[in-house]
């Protein structure tokens, strides 16, 4: 009788490891990110939304700890993934105080990533740059989970053009912010640039944990060999007719080459009196563009952010692409969103020599590398007069397609979700 009781309480014992290792399989991976998955507010976030995607298409339950604007039952819909919100505050890319918003909201995080982890168990928490680095490996020492850091950039490369913050201070954060990703299991960076810099900041040791992902591009942009381009000449009627056009799209920020790119407009007006800039974007320096004599001349367009299908038709319209972002820390740690688009869209394109056009493209016969803005407008003006098209090759859609791009990412969580489970199957057997 006492053996059948002790067979009996064994079996109870099997039977409840059997089912904590059928949980185990459904372990979520948390993804931490300060800024939120929808809307869209660029930058970044198109990345973060394109990596929940693929970590959920490869059947793993991705579970994003993010911060939301607007409805969250629109953002859940939009988003298709599960969200597990977090929002003391509104948080935004333009919203006043940001580098106070951000710090504010990294100590809150701690807390609430604490319970959320605890409740949740997570086999993996994977960290979107490094604003949250500091919370999320805390949490991560207490609960011995595992952790990997997704970087897009390097916040404190963004300093250089600050004159408040002496070079010594900049020093000292970049060292700051590249040790942070060092405290992590895994770093995934888009550039061997950032990874040269994490490993000289951090020491040797680190380079086994760091792998170069490159960045993505929106599937949309993906397609465009197909596109039709007649909406595109429709719009390209009402702007300038049959003159040559050059288009720049994106955030207007003074580390984007705001001043720059006033330069290179009214180099352009002056030396090629057919020409037009098409300038689409909002951001910190709008203002900066509306209020210069460059938003009342004729042949000058200037129009506010757009969504994705409305700014695709604009761009088509377009001769050529500018891109430009002065060649400096910030800038050459990246990869430039503004060139795998304009790639995609076919369109020519001038930039200044930022290092990774200069390792991986300078053999593309679409891109002129150029000194100074008067190089700069001397290229736009051969190009936009040639109006030839460059359209990507499917090589290159393969390279910059997020399926290809978050493939180590996501092999990654499928490694810890399974080793989760191998150790809570032989716990059972």
């Amino acid at each position: 009788m006492a053996e059948s009781a002790t067979e009996a309480r064994q079996g109870a014992c099997k039977d409840r490891f059997r089912l904590l290792a059928r949980s185990e399989e459904r372990r979520p991976v948390l993804f931490c990110c300060h800024e939120p998955v929808w809307p869209l507010s660029g930058g970044s976030t198109g990345g973060n939304l394109a990596i929940l995607r693929e970590l959920k298409a490869a059947g793993l339950e991705p579970v994003a700890v993010v911060p939301f604007n607007g409805s969250l039952l629109r953002a859940r819909r939009a988003a298709g993934v599960r969200l597990a919100p977090f929002r003391p505050f509104r948080m935004h890319r333009n919203a006043t105080f940001r580098a106070v918003r951000y710090a504010l909201y990294s100590i809150l995080y701690f807390f609430a990533l604490l319970g959320k982890v605890r409740r949740m168990k997570p086999a993996l928490l994977i960290c979107r740059n490094t604003v949250l680095a500091l919370p999320v490996y805390a949490v991560a020492k207490l609960t011995q989970i595992p952790t990997a850091i997704v970087l897009a950039d390097l916040l404190s490369f963004f300093f250089w053009n600050k004159r408040t913050r002496p070079p010594l201070w900049q020093r000292a954060f970049r060292s700051f912010e590249c040790h942070l990703a060092g405290l992590h299991d895994r770093i995934f960076v888009v550039t061997p640039a950032m990874a040269d810099e994490i490993e000289a900041r951090v020491g040797g040791g680190v380079r086994s944990r760091i792998s170069v992902t490159r960045d993505g591009v929106q599937e949309r942009f993906l397609t465009l060999s197909r596109a039709d381009f007649s909406e595109a000449e429709q719009i390209r009627e009402s702007i300038c007719g049959q003159a040559p056009l050059a288009v720049f799209y994106g955030t207007l920020e003074r580390h984007h080459g705001m001043q720059e790119l006033v330069q290179i407009v009214s180099l352009l007006l002056a030396a090629a009196p057919d020409f037009h800039a098409l300038l689409i974007g909002g951001g910190p320096c709008r203002s900066i563009l509306v209020e210069s004599p460059l938003r009342a001349h004729a042949r000058v367009h200037v129009y506010d952010f757009m969504d994705v299908e409305t700014l695709i038709r604009h761009a088509l319209a377009a001769d050529v692409g500018m891109i430009p972002y002065p060649a400096v820390p910030s800038t050459n740690m990246i990869y430039s969103f503004k060139f795998l688009e304009y790639r995609c869209l076919g369109l020519p394109i001038v930039a200044f020599p930022l290092e990774t056009l200069r390792r991986e493209f300078s053999n593309f016969q679409g891109l002129r590398l150029a000194a100074d803005c008067r190089e700069f407008v001397d290229a736009v003006i051969r190009f936009g007069r040639t109006r030839k098209r460059y359209l990507p090759d499917t090589d290159f859609c393969r390279r910059f397609a997020w399926r290809q791009v978050a493939a180590p990412i996501v092999q990654e969580a499928k490694s810890r979700v399974e080793r989760t489970v191998h150790r809570a199957s032989a716990m059972a057997s």
